[in-house]
């Protein structure tokens, strides 16, 4: 199946151990509450708001270890990227404020979120990997080419 019909993530893999990781695991916070809204096992006004302000914290604390080892390591790109950072956040705490207790807007919000991060770890990962390899900081024996499962990334269906 052709990957960009089926809503999967291809990407290169930085081969540092911390980015990949975080990446996965937000994009699965991510594709968890965007079934939970789907299904309509959570209410938009109390439980959804309470799991973006969790998602919200689980980026904000993601960017900034990242963050960190980008200043650490010396990477030319890490003021361009700390600026990206900052305003996808507040593309997303703006998007947040203005729900209005509809579902519709919650799975908009989500689906944006979604997207988003998808095409920040497509632009970053290639200038980080090359940094990440010229100094020798990747994991040996790494695979670089990763494809992110489809059930994460597929759309949610509603029941």
């Amino acid at each position: 199946m052709n990957p960009s019909t089926d809503n999967n993530l291809e990407h290169h893999s930085t081969g540092v151990p911390l980015f990949d990781r975080q990446n996965r695991e937000l994009l699965e916070a991510i594709s968890r509450l965007e079934s939970e809204v789907t299904a309509g096992r959570i209410d938009i006004d109390h439980a959804f708001r309470k799991g973006i302000c969790r998602l919200m914290r689980t980026l904000k604390n993601a960017f900034r270890e990242q963050e960190q080892w980008m200043q650490d390591t010396g990477f030319c790109g890490c003021a361009i990227l700390n600026q990206s950072h900052r305003y996808f956040l507040r593309e997303i705490e703006h998007a947040s404020c203005e729900l209005e207790n509809s579902r519709d807007r919650a799975c908009e919000l989500i689906g944006f979120l979604k997207e988003r991060l998808i095409c920040y770890i497509r632009t970053m990962n290639d200038g980080l990997r090359f940094h990440a390899q010229s100094r020798g900081l990747t994991e040996p024996c790494r695979n670089l080419f990763e494809i992110t499962p489809s059930e994460f990334m597929a759309p949610a269906k509603s029941l």
